[in-house]
Protein backbone atom coordinates (compact mmCIF):
# COMPACT_ATOMS: atom_id res chain seq x y z
CA UNK A 1 0.00 0.00 0.00
CA UNK A 2 1.54 3.55 -0.85
CA UNK A 3 1.68 5.85 1.31
CA UNK A 4 3.23 9.30 1.13
CA UNK A 5 3.03 11.82 4.11
CA UNK A 6 4.31 14.80 3.97
CA UNK A 7 5.71 16.97 6.89
CA UNK A 8 6.25 21.03 6.38
CA UNK A 9 8.15 22.38 9.16
CA UNK A 10 7.89 26.13 9.07
CA UNK A 11 11.30 27.09 10.28
CA UNK A 12 12.79 30.61 8.90
CA UNK A 13 11.94 33.71 10.29
CA UNK A 14 12.71 36.55 8.29
CA UNK A 15 12.67 39.38 10.31
CA UNK A 16 8.98 38.23 11.73
CA UNK A 17 8.33 39.15 15.37
CA UNK A 18 5.30 36.43 16.08
CA UNK A 19 7.76 33.53 14.98
CA UNK A 20 8.44 30.64 18.35
CA UNK A 21 11.69 31.51 19.81
CA UNK A 22 14.72 29.23 18.98
CA UNK A 23 15.30 26.89 20.72
CA UNK A 24 11.83 25.62 20.15
CA UNK A 25 10.64 22.37 21.93
CA UNK A 26 7.11 20.73 21.17
CA UNK A 27 6.23 17.50 23.28
CA UNK A 28 2.64 18.37 22.68
CA UNK A 29 2.26 17.49 26.87
CA UNK A 30 0.17 20.67 27.16
CA UNK A 31 -2.41 20.73 24.05
CA UNK A 32 -5.58 18.89 25.05
CA UNK A 33 -5.79 15.39 24.09
CA UNK A 34 -7.77 14.13 20.79
CA UNK A 35 -7.64 18.10 19.29
CA UNK A 36 -6.32 19.01 16.15
CA UNK A 37 -2.35 20.36 17.62
CA UNK A 38 -2.72 24.17 18.76
CA UNK A 39 -0.52 26.15 16.44
CA UNK A 40 -0.13 23.96 13.92
CA UNK A 41 -1.82 23.45 10.23
CA UNK A 42 -3.18 20.38 8.84
CA UNK A 43 -4.18 20.09 5.22
CA UNK A 44 -6.39 17.05 5.75
CA UNK A 45 -8.13 17.04 9.03
CA UNK A 46 -7.21 14.08 11.38
CA UNK A 47 -3.83 14.73 13.02
CA UNK A 48 -4.51 14.76 16.29
CA UNK A 49 -2.79 14.98 19.79
CA UNK A 50 -3.44 11.80 21.95
CA UNK A 51 -2.66 10.57 25.11
CA UNK A 52 -0.18 7.79 25.52
CA UNK A 53 1.65 8.00 21.58
CA UNK A 54 4.77 9.57 22.21
CA UNK A 55 8.04 9.77 24.24
CA UNK A 56 6.60 11.99 26.83
CA UNK A 57 2.95 11.43 27.54
CA UNK A 58 1.27 13.03 24.37
CA UNK A 59 2.48 12.91 20.83
CA UNK A 60 0.70 13.87 17.08
CA UNK A 61 -0.72 11.42 15.39
CA UNK A 62 -2.57 10.11 12.36
CA UNK A 63 -4.19 7.03 10.89
CA UNK A 64 -3.30 7.27 7.38
CA UNK A 65 -3.61 3.36 6.53
CA UNK A 66 -7.39 3.54 6.55
CA UNK A 67 -7.25 6.35 3.82
CA UNK A 68 -6.03 4.73 0.91
CA UNK A 69 -3.07 6.29 -1.47
CA UNK A 70 -2.67 9.61 0.43
CA UNK A 71 -0.72 12.96 0.76
CA UNK A 72 -1.14 14.71 3.58
CA UNK A 73 0.87 17.62 5.82
CA UNK A 74 1.16 18.97 9.30
CA UNK A 75 3.03 22.33 9.26
CA UNK A 76 4.77 23.59 12.25
CA UNK A 77 4.24 27.31 13.91
CA UNK A 78 6.95 29.21 12.79
CA UNK A 79 10.55 28.77 13.83
CA UNK A 80 13.14 31.09 14.26
CA UNK A 81 15.10 32.85 13.85
CA UNK A 82 17.85 30.18 13.32
CA UNK A 83 21.72 29.91 13.78
CA UNK A 84 24.39 28.06 12.12
CA UNK A 85 23.90 25.47 14.65
CA UNK A 86 20.19 25.28 14.75
CA UNK A 87 19.08 21.64 14.75
CA UNK A 88 16.03 19.89 14.14
CA UNK A 89 15.28 16.88 16.27
CA UNK A 90 12.19 14.65 15.90
CA UNK A 91 11.12 11.42 17.10
CA UNK A 92 8.97 9.44 15.06
CA UNK A 93 7.69 5.37 14.32
CA UNK A 94 5.19 4.31 11.94
CA UNK A 95 2.94 1.58 13.07
CA UNK A 96 0.42 -0.98 11.97
CA UNK A 97 -2.81 0.65 12.65
CA UNK A 98 -5.00 -2.52 12.66
CA UNK A 99 -2.26 -4.11 14.88
CA UNK A 100 -1.40 -1.49 17.18
CA UNK A 101 0.59 -1.08 19.22
CA UNK A 102 2.66 -4.88 18.81
CA UNK A 103 3.58 -4.56 15.17
CA UNK A 104 6.20 -1.02 13.45
CA UNK A 105 4.90 -0.68 9.71
CA UNK A 106 7.64 -2.05 7.30
CA UNK A 107 7.64 0.72 4.21
CA UNK A 108 7.37 -0.40 0.93
CA UNK A 109 9.18 1.28 -2.57
CA UNK A 110 6.88 4.33 -2.79
CA UNK A 111 5.93 4.92 1.24
CA UNK A 112 7.73 8.00 2.80
CA UNK A 113 7.40 10.90 4.83
CA UNK A 114 9.72 13.90 3.29
CA UNK A 115 10.31 16.88 6.03
CA UNK A 116 10.52 20.08 4.70
CA UNK A 117 11.30 23.35 5.86
CA UNK A 118 9.50 26.55 4.08
CA UNK A 119 11.29 30.05 4.14
CA UNK A 120 7.60 32.09 2.78
CA UNK A 121 9.20 31.27 -0.81
CA UNK A 122 10.13 28.02 -1.15
CA UNK A 123 10.20 24.77 0.21
CA UNK A 124 13.31 22.87 1.12
CA UNK A 125 13.66 19.28 1.30
CA UNK A 126 15.70 18.74 4.58
CA UNK A 127 15.07 14.76 4.74
CA UNK A 128 13.16 11.93 3.35
CA UNK A 129 12.18 8.41 5.61
CA UNK A 130 11.67 6.00 2.82
CA UNK A 131 11.85 1.88 2.65
CA UNK A 132 15.57 2.17 2.23
CA UNK A 133 16.50 4.07 5.70
CA UNK A 134 13.16 3.91 7.63
CA UNK A 135 13.66 1.56 10.92
CA UNK A 136 10.79 -0.68 11.52
CA UNK A 137 10.19 -0.88 15.09
CA UNK A 138 8.28 -0.07 17.77
CA UNK A 139 10.20 2.24 19.88
CA UNK A 140 10.51 5.73 18.49
CA UNK A 141 13.50 6.76 16.28
CA UNK A 142 15.19 10.10 16.01
CA UNK A 143 16.36 12.32 13.45
CA UNK A 144 19.06 15.32 13.68
CA UNK A 145 19.02 17.53 10.52
CA UNK A 146 21.08 19.99 11.25
CA UNK A 147 19.63 23.63 9.68
CA UNK A 148 22.08 25.86 10.51
CA UNK A 149 22.50 26.53 7.07
CA UNK A 150 19.04 28.02 6.72
CA UNK A 151 19.71 30.69 9.14
CA UNK A 152 19.81 33.89 8.29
Amino acid sequence: MKKRILFLLILISHGITVAQVYPYTENFNTMPSFANPTGWTCTIPGFQVYPNHGNGSQGLTKNMFALGPVADSAISPLIGPLTTTSVLSIQYRIMQSNLYPCCSYVMSPGDGIDIFALDGASAILLYNIDNTNHVADTGFQTLQLNVGSLAG
